[in-house]
């Protein structure tokens, strides 16, 4: 898990409890040079960072950091033109409401598909057949509450597998969350676990691993790993679960 790093304690310009308020004398005519210099510097120092703010809050260029993906969305001219005509797709529905919610998040879903493809040897085919599939799927689309809408993604998080469990039924499925075991005391020999979504769902999913070794116990115990968990979505009296023969692409024995 990821730690967020601790915040940067920056006095409030203007506070100047450190400083004396007295200037008479010589030693006082260095204390306000001191006192002068120091406002000086705190309102160049807000102003900095007013301004990194306004830097870091321009969002960059779609896909641009998503590695050999990126490239080709920011350079290549055709790759260039179809998520242009992919976007005048997206902005042609109308949504509104819990379905707007729902198709954002599944547009999600798909970025995650799309980005995928770096990860196979032909990246630029991959990503033109890619975007070119979804172009095709949007202009199928006449709303968000078009049934066609709902359909199966590989990456997704558990409240999508939740919300349509015959979608997923016995497929081979990437669900997003972190995983925490149902038992972690010595000796433990329970196979169950749970697996948390992310927000504004916060939905969780039931896990079932194939076995479990100590080591392993120990490491989701400790860990509580936040990832991509990869297995086959079953069903039961209770709903889907996601069954795991692997943990993190570490075969379970």
């Amino acid at each position: 898990m990821v730690r967020k790093p601790n915040s940067l304690l920056v006095p409030t310009p203007g506070t100047t409890r450190h400083v004396s308020w007295c200037f008479h004398g010589r030693r006082g005519t260095a204390r306000r040079y001191v006192y002068e210099g120091y406002k000086t510097f705190m309102r160049t120092f807000a102003w900095v960072l007013v301004i990194v703010a306004q830097i870091m809050s321009v969002p960059a260029i779609a896909g641009c950091e998503q590695g050999r993906v990126g490239e080709l969305l920011c350079n290549d001219p055709d790759v260039k033109k179809l998520d242009t005509d992919l976007n005048a797709q997206w902005a042609r529905i109308i949504c509104s409401g819990p379905t707007k919610a729902e198709f954002v998040a599944e547009q999600k879903f798909w970025l995650r598909e799309r980005n995928n493809c770096n990860n196979v040897s032909d990246v630029r085919s991959c990503l033109i057949g890619t975007i070119n599939g979804r172009i095709s799927f949007l202009k199928d689309l006449t709303s968000c509450e078009d049934p066609k809408r709902v359909v199966r993604y590989n990456f997704v998080d558990p409240w999508h597998v939740l919300q349509h469990p015959n979608l997923y039924a016995n497929t081979n499925t990437h669900v997003f969350g972190w995983v925490a075991l149902d038992s972690c005391r010595l000796n433990a020999t329970s196979l169950l676990g749970m697996l948390h979504g992310e927000k504004p769902h916060n939905v969780n999913m039931k896990v079932v691993f194939k076995s479990m070794a100590s080591e392993q116990r120990e490491f989701l115990c400790t860990r509580s790993p936040y990832s991509y968990w990869q297995g086959t979505i079953k069903l039961d009296s209770q709903g889907p679960y996601l069954y795991l023969v692997d943990i993190l692409g570490v075969p379970l024995p």
